[in-house]
Protein backbone atom coordinates (compact mmCIF):
# COMPACT_ATOMS: atom_id res chain seq x y z
CA UNK A 1 0.00 0.00 0.00
CA UNK A 2 2.09 3.29 -1.21
CA UNK A 3 -1.82 5.69 -0.02
CA UNK A 4 -2.14 6.29 -3.71
CA UNK A 5 -2.60 2.54 -4.52
CA UNK A 6 -2.40 -1.34 -3.21
CA UNK A 7 -1.07 -3.83 -5.13
CA UNK A 8 -0.83 -7.91 -5.02
CA UNK A 9 2.06 -9.73 -5.92
CA UNK A 10 2.03 -13.60 -6.27
CA UNK A 11 5.08 -15.67 -5.11
CA UNK A 12 4.30 -19.01 -6.83
CA UNK A 13 3.52 -18.53 -10.49
CA UNK A 14 4.96 -14.89 -9.88
CA UNK A 15 2.75 -13.04 -12.61
CA UNK A 16 4.39 -9.39 -12.39
CA UNK A 17 0.99 -7.70 -10.40
CA UNK A 18 -1.71 -9.79 -8.89
CA UNK A 19 -3.84 -7.08 -8.52
CA UNK A 20 -3.30 -3.24 -8.48
CA UNK A 21 -6.46 -0.53 -7.12
CA UNK A 22 -5.38 3.18 -7.69
CA UNK A 23 -7.75 5.60 -5.46
CA UNK A 24 -10.25 2.69 -5.09
CA UNK A 25 -10.67 1.91 -8.98
CA UNK A 26 -8.99 -2.07 -9.96
CA UNK A 27 -7.01 -1.49 -12.71
CA UNK A 28 -5.31 -5.24 -12.35
CA UNK A 29 -8.05 -7.85 -11.29
CA UNK A 30 -6.29 -11.36 -10.19
CA UNK A 31 -5.42 -13.46 -12.98
CA UNK A 32 -2.77 -16.21 -13.81
CA UNK A 33 -1.34 -15.90 -16.94
CA UNK A 34 1.28 -12.27 -17.41
CA UNK A 35 4.03 -11.70 -15.60
CA UNK A 36 7.67 -11.99 -17.50
CA UNK A 37 6.60 -13.62 -21.19
CA UNK A 38 10.12 -15.27 -23.09
CA UNK A 39 9.70 -16.83 -27.06
CA UNK A 40 12.77 -19.00 -27.79
CA UNK A 41 12.66 -21.26 -30.51
CA UNK A 42 8.91 -20.24 -31.44
CA UNK A 43 7.98 -21.65 -27.84
CA UNK A 44 6.55 -19.69 -25.78
CA UNK A 45 8.01 -19.28 -21.66
CA UNK A 46 6.39 -17.21 -18.72
CA UNK A 47 7.04 -16.64 -15.35
CA UNK A 48 3.55 -17.35 -14.36
CA UNK A 49 3.92 -21.12 -15.14
CA UNK A 50 6.88 -20.89 -12.76
CA UNK A 51 5.95 -22.73 -9.69
CA UNK A 52 9.01 -22.60 -8.38
CA UNK A 53 9.16 -18.70 -8.78
CA UNK A 54 10.59 -16.86 -5.63
CA UNK A 55 9.86 -13.59 -3.95
CA UNK A 56 10.84 -11.77 -1.21
CA UNK A 57 10.72 -7.45 -0.03
CA UNK A 58 13.75 -6.66 -0.93
CA UNK A 59 13.77 -3.32 0.83
CA UNK A 60 11.42 -1.98 2.92
CA UNK A 61 11.74 1.70 3.63
CA UNK A 62 9.32 4.52 4.42
CA UNK A 63 9.70 6.06 0.94
CA UNK A 64 10.38 2.94 -1.36
CA UNK A 65 9.76 -0.71 -1.16
CA UNK A 66 11.14 -3.34 -3.54
CA UNK A 67 9.76 -6.38 -4.30
CA UNK A 68 12.17 -9.03 -6.24
CA UNK A 69 11.42 -12.20 -7.87
CA UNK A 70 13.83 -15.04 -9.41
CA UNK A 71 12.87 -18.13 -10.99
CA UNK A 72 12.96 -20.00 -14.63
CA UNK A 73 10.52 -18.81 -17.70
CA UNK A 74 8.51 -22.02 -18.25
CA UNK A 75 6.44 -23.42 -20.78
CA UNK A 76 3.10 -25.02 -20.86
CA UNK A 77 4.29 -28.61 -21.37
CA UNK A 78 6.99 -27.64 -17.88
CA UNK A 79 9.81 -26.75 -20.30
CA UNK A 80 12.34 -24.33 -19.03
CA UNK A 81 14.37 -21.66 -20.69
CA UNK A 82 15.72 -18.27 -19.53
CA UNK A 83 16.38 -17.33 -15.73
CA UNK A 84 14.98 -14.14 -15.06
CA UNK A 85 15.21 -11.39 -11.77
CA UNK A 86 12.93 -8.94 -11.73
CA UNK A 87 12.72 -6.25 -9.46
CA UNK A 88 9.33 -3.86 -8.52
CA UNK A 89 9.71 -0.58 -7.08
CA UNK A 90 7.36 0.87 -5.45
CA UNK A 91 6.59 4.34 -4.15
CA UNK A 92 5.09 6.19 -1.33
CA UNK A 93 2.58 8.57 -2.69
CA UNK A 94 2.79 7.03 -6.21
CA UNK A 95 0.19 4.78 -8.06
CA UNK A 96 3.35 4.36 -10.15
CA UNK A 97 5.66 1.08 -10.52
CA UNK A 98 8.95 1.05 -11.88
CA UNK A 99 10.14 -2.44 -13.43
CA UNK A 100 13.63 -4.04 -14.20
CA UNK A 101 14.02 -7.50 -15.45
CA UNK A 102 17.14 -9.51 -16.07
CA UNK A 103 17.11 -12.57 -18.44
CA UNK A 104 19.97 -15.04 -18.18
CA UNK A 105 21.03 -17.46 -20.54
CA UNK A 106 22.19 -20.66 -18.19
CA UNK A 107 21.71 -23.17 -20.87
CA UNK A 108 19.54 -25.38 -19.44
CA UNK A 109 19.53 -29.13 -20.27
CA UNK A 110 23.15 -28.59 -21.96
CA UNK A 111 22.16 -25.91 -24.64
CA UNK A 112 21.95 -22.00 -25.10
CA UNK A 113 18.76 -21.09 -26.06
CA UNK A 114 17.95 -18.15 -28.92
CA UNK A 115 15.81 -15.09 -27.50
CA UNK A 116 13.08 -14.30 -30.21
CA UNK A 117 11.50 -11.48 -28.01
CA UNK A 118 10.46 -11.34 -24.15
CA UNK A 119 7.98 -8.44 -22.81
CA UNK A 120 6.74 -7.89 -19.44
CA UNK A 121 2.60 -8.38 -19.56
CA UNK A 122 -0.04 -7.25 -17.11
CA UNK A 123 -4.00 -7.93 -18.23
CA UNK A 124 -5.90 -4.52 -17.15
CA UNK A 125 -9.60 -3.84 -16.58
CA UNK A 126 -9.50 -1.03 -18.21
CA UNK A 127 -13.12 0.78 -18.07
CA UNK A 128 -13.62 4.13 -20.01
CA UNK A 129 -10.77 5.47 -21.63
CA UNK A 130 -7.25 5.96 -19.29
CA UNK A 131 -4.15 7.98 -20.28
CA UNK A 132 -1.05 5.21 -20.77
CA UNK A 133 2.29 6.88 -20.04
CA UNK A 134 6.42 5.67 -20.54
CA UNK A 135 9.02 7.68 -19.37
CA UNK A 136 11.43 7.34 -23.06
CA UNK A 137 15.12 8.72 -23.81
CA UNK A 138 15.78 10.99 -21.60
CA UNK A 139 13.26 10.95 -18.79
CA UNK A 140 10.95 12.39 -21.27
CA UNK A 141 7.32 11.54 -21.07
CA UNK A 142 5.38 10.01 -23.80
CA UNK A 143 1.37 9.32 -23.34
CA UNK A 144 -1.58 8.60 -25.00
CA UNK A 145 -5.22 7.59 -24.42
CA UNK A 146 -5.81 3.74 -24.11
CA UNK A 147 -9.42 2.06 -24.13
CA UNK A 148 -10.78 -1.07 -23.45
CA UNK A 149 -9.48 -3.77 -26.42
CA UNK A 150 -6.60 -1.56 -26.99
CA UNK A 151 -2.71 -3.08 -25.75
CA UNK A 152 -0.09 -0.06 -24.79
CA UNK A 153 3.92 -0.89 -25.61
CA UNK A 154 7.47 0.48 -25.64
CA UNK A 155 9.61 -1.71 -27.70
CA UNK A 156 13.26 -1.35 -26.37
CA UNK A 157 15.75 -1.79 -29.65
CA UNK A 158 18.84 -1.12 -27.77
CA UNK A 159 19.43 -1.57 -24.20
CA UNK A 160 20.88 2.63 -23.79
CA UNK A 161 17.54 3.88 -26.12
CA UNK A 162 13.92 2.93 -26.07
CA UNK A 163 12.68 4.01 -29.79
CA UNK A 164 9.83 3.01 -32.21
CA UNK A 165 9.31 4.08 -35.82
CA UNK A 166 6.06 5.93 -35.01
CA UNK A 167 6.39 8.39 -32.19
CA UNK A 168 3.25 10.13 -32.84
CA UNK A 169 1.63 7.47 -30.56
CA UNK A 170 3.42 7.07 -27.18
CA UNK A 171 6.39 6.43 -29.02
CA UNK A 172 4.41 3.73 -31.13
CA UNK A 173 2.83 2.27 -28.21
CA UNK A 174 -1.06 2.27 -28.77
CA UNK A 175 -2.50 -0.53 -31.08
CA UNK A 176 -6.08 -1.66 -31.58
CA UNK A 177 -5.23 -4.78 -30.72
Amino acid sequence: DTGAAQFTVRKAGFNALESATVNGVPLVLPHADGGLEVSSGGALYTSALDGGSEVAIEENGPLKAVIVAKGTATSASGGRSFLYTIRLYFYKGSSAVKATATLRNAALGGSAKTLDWAQLRIPLALSGVRTAKFSVDGGTMKSGSLAGGQTAWLYQGKPSMMYHSNTDRIAGALTGD
